[in-house]
């Protein structure tokens, strides 16, 4: 072998050393990056979504405790990773760009629509919502049989929630109101002709602040047929980089945690005093 051919071979030799040892950091720069933390950051709606996510009272008075179905549903699901996580809650358009920008890793309550699809990842639903009408019986009855005569409607919902459950487009829903008080005052004044919420949701309201929001000589409710459930997911921002690796292991989560019965043990501790369908 010539000292050419030597120097060729060992320049093939340390190019091959190089780059196969480039190509280990790198995967193991990957599998670094994808890990997803021991501790996740969680935000959801500081209006509160009750039973799913609110504030605990302390003799009528809000902690800063901050419990639900949810809430549990997560703890447990992380709990048999060995991982835990922590949680703020802020108004909900905030909190979906602060998840959609990488500032939070998740939220617990959210409804997967193509507006969404494209800065979110979902995890399967782990509970669904019963969506309601409510109207004021201080004029006459609206006429809500159809997502057509809907759109004849004067409509109000709350900020950053989505309404394409009902047949609509979101564009025709007021949804200027930061909490459901604000809604519900919407209605009682006749700036809305209808309010489309969730029942349960609705309800919990009442619950936790002791006293009824939507008074039944008041208000009337519809569960209207064409409606779809609110089925609640786990919103997950594409920016991040162990963003597939955590919906996988949430995703598992759910499943376990319905193949063992404990899904079932939370809906009967939280949604049991409600009256909703």
């Amino acid at each position: 072998m010539t000292y050419l051919t030597r120097w060729i071979w060992q320049a093939v030799r340390s190019g091959a050393i190089a780059l196969t040892l480039s190509i280990m950091l790198s995967a193991t720069a990957r599998a670094e990056a994808v890990t997803v933390p021991n501790q996740l950051r969680v935000c959801d709606d500081s209006s509160e979504y009750p039973p799913l996510v609110y504030y605990r009272r302390d003799g009528g008075r809000k902690t800063d405790d901050i419990i639900g179905f949810s809430i549990d549903y997560l703890r447990q699901i992380l709990a048999a990773t060995h991982r835990t996580f922590t949680i703020d809650l802020l108004p909900w358009q905030r909190c979906l760009n602060a998840i959609a920008a990488g500032d939070y890793d998740l939220a617990l309550s959210a409804s997967s629509n193509p507006e969404r699809e494209p800065l979110y990842l979902f995890t399967p639903k782990y509970y669904s919502i019963h969506q309601a009408l409510y109207y004021s019986r201080a004029r006459p009855k609206p006429l809500t049989d159809s997502p057509a005569a809907l759109r004849n409607l004067r409509l109000c919902g709350q900020s950053g929630y989505y309404y394409g459950g009902y047949g609509i487009e979101d564009a025709i829903v007021d949804r200027g109101a930061r909490t459901l008080e604000t809604a519900v005052e919407m209605l009682r004044l006749g700036r809305c002709d209808v309010l489309l919420g969730d029942a349960e949701v609705t309800e919990g309201q009442s619950l936790i602040q002791g006293r009824d929001l939507m008074p039944a000589s008041e208000f009337g409710i519809e569960f209207p047929a064409y409606a779809r459930p609110d089925d609640e997911t786990m919103i997950i921002g594409r920016v991040l980089p162990y963003a597939s690796e955590l919906v996988t292991l949430l995703s598992a989560g759910i499943a376990d945690m319905t193949k063992s019965g404990r899904a079932a043990e939370l809906v009967n501790r939280y949604f049991g005093r409600l009256k909703a369908p």
